[in-house]
């Protein structure tokens, strides 16, 4: 299903009547119990932050965010952190929330409006009751049609499949395939059969009634005042069947006859048990779907992240005076964040930063930014001249609304100094070997790329030997714990004051940031960089 506005129509778990949850595809939605979600769901087994659904690659993506009661789409469950695609009618439960994905910018199936009759009183629909043994010739139906059903590979080819078995063996004039029924008295009618037969009205008593999950039909004596429109139309019988998908009752197969037309006296019977058949069938086909186009998803997003990795420096190393330690841990299978090192003639150059958005995006970007600030390096420009040239390249190149936060810093070991920008990133710390460690703020200028044609200032800050400069990214210092406080900048200066190397500082942010998260499955993209001047 392709991106563009998202809309998630509520089917249980919430007051009747909800309004449909909409999904900005610049920006996604995190959908979770607590007040900083983008998509609040106030029910109890709704975990605080829940899942995020987000458009990867121009395709929508749902994620379960390590909730405690789990997410799954079309039944099957989901891997804490890994995407699974939707698609245009996918079921989405959030513990005992269920959503369904109503559109996304991809063409819907076609529709046709057919209108529901008479009223919704109760005493003119009756559940029909499993009773005894079928007919041979009912046996021999639902063989027919199970039959027919293990070659279908779709809930289209399931439907066309059905209705025409369905009219055969019961005797009713037709079979209508409903998805479901608008407030305004309109049934969402998506096949019927025979063909041209969608248009002719429904029972708005029936529909109601097996919106329950089960199959009813007309009662032998209807209750004749609300039943004007019915008998205007000749209605004689009709069945409504549910299709029922994980407890909520989806769509129906609505069978009815007019005049003198005599539907069998167990049609009932039969179209439920037709019903529960497509049930399990459609239910097996989404959990197939779903499984295919996560492995998907994952193989291509892996592809990706393999590429990424080749842009990236080694996790550690040491040149022209200096020493390294690096730690990279992704959010999602696509990083955006962006990193890299840079030795030469006595100078090495060090960035960090985090591109804004997220997903394939996200990821394409900073690869661009990596791609571009290496080049420039590589040609000898130095600090200052580099970082103005790359922000005229994202302003040109990258779209309304895409920018990057960084901090640079070029270190030269024969004068003692280290140049630094900070571009709108906020997220260093100086180790003094002699003061200890303090937050470092420093002159530079917005984002990249956010202000076209800024100009960034400098700092020049002494770089004493045995110094150590700590850059982490926004995913360190602004990590929730469960009560949703941030882990926060003066933490990780207070685990720097207790480290004594580059290899120290690293291992604990990380063990911190484990600690507070309460394991490893992180919101955000995590990056930390320490350098040390060794002569």
């Amino acid at each position: 299903m392709s991106s563009g506005e998202l809309q998630l129509r509520v089917l249980s778990g919430l007051p009747a009547g909800s309004a449909p949850l909409v999904v900005d595809a610049q920006c996604g939605a995190v959908i979770g119990r607590g007040s900083d979600c983008s998509l609040v769901i106030d029910h109890p087994a709704v975990s605080r932050r829940h899942a995020r659904i987000e458009a990867v690659a121009g395709t929508w993506t749902v994620r379960d965010l390590s909730s405690r009661h789990g997410t799954k789409v079309d039944g099957a469950a989901l891997v804490p952190n890994e995407p699974v695609q939707l698609r245009a009618g996918s079921r989405i439960d959030l513990g005992p929330v269920a959503l369904r994905v109503e559109r996304g910018g991809a063409a819907a199936a076609s529709s046709i409006s057919s209108t529901v009759l008479d009223g919704a009183g109760p005493a003119r629909a009756r559940v029909v009751q499993g009773g005894g043994a079928m007919a041979a010739r009912r046996l021999d139906a639902i063989l027919a049609t199970v039959g027919m059903l293990q070659g279908a590979r779709t809930e289209e080819a399931v439907i066309a499949a059905v209705l025409p078995e369905l009219v055969r063996a019961t005797g009713f004039a037709r079979c209508v395939f409903v998805r479901g029924m608008d407030a305004s008295g309109f049934a969402d009618v998506r096949g019927a059969h025979p063909e041209g037969s969608a248009s002719k009205s429904l029972s708005r008593t029936l529909l109601n009634a097996a919106a329950a999950g089960q199959t009813v039909e007309l009662a032998e004596q209807p209750d004749l005042a609300g039943a004007v429109s019915l008998i205007m139309a000749e209605v004689v019988g009709a069945v409504c069947a549910p299709i029922v998908i994980d407890g909520v009752a989806e769509s129906f197969l609505y069978l009815d006859a007019s005049g003198d037309q005599a539907p069998a006296s167990d049609a009932g019977p039969f179209c439920r048990a037709i019903a529960e058949i497509v049930s399990m069938c459609v239910s097996n086909l989404r959990r197939e779907a779903a499984e295919a186009e996560r492995r998907a998803l994952v193989e291509d997003l892996g592809a990706a992240r393999s590429a990424q990795e080749r842009l990236m420096p080694d996790v550690e190393g040491e040149r022209d005076g200096f020493r390294y330690r690096l730690a990279s841990v992704p959010g999602r299978f696509v990083a955006g964040d962006i990193v890299g090192v840079h030795g030469a003639d006595g100078r090495l150059t060090a960035y960090l930063g985090d591109v804004s958005g997220k997903g394939a995006g996200a990821a394409m970007l900073m690869s661009a930014i990596q791609a571009h600030v290496s080049a420039q390096l590589s040609c000898g420009r130095v600090l200052q001249e580099a970082v103005n040239g790359l922000g005229d390249f994202v302003s040109l190149h990258a779209g309304a609304g895409r920018f990057a936060t960084m901090f640079f810093a070029s270190f030269d070991a024969s004068s003692g100094m280290a140049t630094v920008i900070d571009a709108g990133h906020g997220y260093a710390v100086l180790v003094d070997p002699v003061d200890g460690p303090r937050a470092l703020s420093c002159e530079g200028g917005p984002p990249i790329g956010a202000v076209e044609g800024w100009r960034y200032d400098r700092s020049d800050v002494s770089w004493p030997v045995g110094a150590r400069l700590v850059v982490f990214s926004d995913g360190v210092a602004e990590q929730l714990d469960a009560d949703g406080k941030q882990l926060g900048l003066d933490r990780i200066v207070e685990v720097l004051s207790r480290s004594e190397t580059v290899e120290g500082d690293v291992a604990g942010i990380l063990a911190t940031l484990e600690a507070h998260a309460g394991g490893t499955q992180y919101a955000d993209d995590v990056t930390v960089l320490s350098i040390e001047r060794i002569r």
